[in-house]
Parts: structure tokens; sequence; C-alpha cells
């Protein structure tokens, strides 16, 4: 979890990122208890990266683990989750602001081979202040 870095506005491989958007500060992605955090109290879109560790092959069984806590925010909105390898979009869910605490624990089915060293992009944007953490991404 501590390769995860911030990905810099100007290299966001996500796509729809607002003219607005500000570059978040370093505390918005933290390691915390081997998990990666994401805080969107000073920034609404996130987006980190890693090189991924090992090689996955298409159809492979990947499990991921990612939960949120309460969501909140001034008034009604939508929070954005996904995981991107190449261009590929592995996992994404949407949550509707205000939610309670939610786990996601699955087993994925590859889309894609990985080869070790590939980007693993991990993206959140909400409005409020919301956190967000990655428990694992990995292969069985």
């Amino acid at each position: 979890m501590e390769a995860f870095e911030l990905v810099p506005p100007s290299e966001d491989p996500v796509p729809d990122r607002p003219d607005d958007a500000t570059a978040c500060p370093r505390r918005a992605a933290a390691v915390e208890a081997g998990a990666l955090e994401l805080d969107s109290t000073a920034c609404d879109w996130i987006t980190v990266r890693a090189p991924s560790l090992l090689k996955v092959r298409k159809g492979q069984e990947v499990e991921l683990f990612f939960f949120h806590a309460p969501l909140a925010a001034e008034e009604p909105a939508e929070a954005v989750m996904e995981i991107r390898i190449g261009d590929e979009v592995w996992w994404r869910q949407v949550a509707q602001i205000p939610a309670s605490d939610a786990f996601y624990e699955e087993t994925l089915e590859a889309p894609a081979a990985v080869e070790e060293g590939d980007a693993i992009v991990l993206h959140v944007h909400n409005h409020g202040s919301n956190t967000y953490t990655l428990g694992h991404l990995r292969v069985p």
C-alpha cells in the first residue's frame, strides 16, 4: 500500500475530471494499519496509483476488500469509487450521499492481463468530507 501515490491532475487517467477539481494535498491519501485511506476533506476528486507487484492472467480471480465510512455532504450527492488497470475499469461502485458505511468484499475476474509494473489506479470522487479505504486487491 505504501507504493500508492497521488496522481497529478495533468496525468489523471480518469475521464471527465472537472476543470475546478483541485490538486489534492498529500494527506488525502495515507496508509493506516496496512490499508490505503483516501480522505476527501480537502479535495473531492482523488486519484492514486501504484505499480502492480505481480502478473495476473486474464480471467484470473482477484480479491477486493474496500470500504467507506458513513458518507455525508451538505446536500444529497453521489460518491463514485473505481479501480482501473490500463484502460480497463476493474471495479466501480456508486453510492448515494448520505449513506451508511459499506463494505465491499468481492472476487473479481480479471478483465485483462496485468504485467508486473502496470499501474493500478484507485479513484474516488464525491462531495463532502468522507473517507474510503482499500484494504486489499490481491490474487488468492
